[in-house]
């Protein structure tokens, strides 16, 4: 496991020991004090650039919880999220320049909210509605669930393999959705061999939030292999630094910290 990866493991555990929540890195990129955000309002520049963020974000807290199985994604989790991130960004700690714009960190591509691939079996009927690019295949349970999410057909292929001939299909949907949950939902529908999602891409950078019901820790990470090259890794990232932020439910921020190897 590389070092980023050790990094997001021991936050998402709540493993790394503060003694002090003013704690302060010797680095150039933290400061000490309180900001405080005058209303809970999500800036239009978060809510464009942010939002896939917020929504990964729920999603992952979501599949960490009792509503695992459930295919919507809460709304009120991805707003909750949405507006820690703004009121980030609306403090004027230096370590807000870092994550926002010196660094412009993400969240990775994982898991997925809003595509899903479909291997099916091309010689049932309704199977071959979604070849002919009918979205609506006359099968109930099919139409179903394409009705109740808004699913949309994206595209369907079929490319031969030494295993044989494989046939499948794309589906979009303009919600966010818990994707591994509606995978399992068609998976028992006869005709539907597997599902898959490709959005896992290369660690380089990353935001974890740790929920703890009254307050939201945020920590941004950027990983790296050389110096002045952030968020470019070889596979796996050599090198990592994270900063760490308390976002209150009254839209009051603190920083934390910064930890980790030295900024990029």
């Amino acid at each position: 496991m590389n070092k980023l990866q050790n990094i997001l493991v021991l936050l998402a555990f709540g493993l790394f020991f503060f003694p002090s929540c003013d704690l302060i890195d010797n680095g150039d990129d933290t400061d000490d004090g309180d900001v405080a955000i005058s209303d809970c309002n999500v800036k239009r520049v978060v809510e464009n650039n942010y939002g896939d963020d917020a929504t990964r974000l729920a999603l992952r807290s979501q599949l960490a919880s009792p509503a695992k199985d459930d295919i919507l994604v809460s709304s009120n989790l991805i707003n909750r999220y949405l507006a820690a991130l703004s009121a980030i960004h609306s403090s004027d700690f230096a370590a807000r320049d870092s994550v926002f714009d010196v660094y412009e960190i993400h969240t990775t591509d994982f898991p997925e909210f809003n595509e899903l691939t479909l291997q099916v079996d091309i010689s049932k009927d309704w199977v071959q509605e979604w070849e002919d690019g009918n979205v609506l295949t006359g099968n109930s349970d099919v139409d179903g669930l394409v009705n109740f999410y808004g699913l949309k057909l994206n595209g369907f292929n079929s490319f031969d393999t030494d295993q044989g001939t494989f046939h499948l299909a794309e589906l979009v949907s303009n919600d966010p959705l818990n994707i591994a949950a509606l995978a399992d939902r068609f998976k028992a529908i006869d005709g539907v061999f597997g599902a898959s999602t490709d959005s896992e891409s290369d660690i380089g950078n990353e935001i974890v939030i740790v929920d703890n019901g009254t307050s939201l820790e945020v920590t941004f990470t950027v990983g790296y292999d050389e110096i002045g090259e952030p968020n470019d890794c070889d596979g796996d990232c050599d090198f990592a630094r994270s900063w760490i932020f308390e976002v209150a439910d009254n839209c009051e921020v603190r920083f934390i910290n910064a930890i980790g190897d030295s900024a990029p």
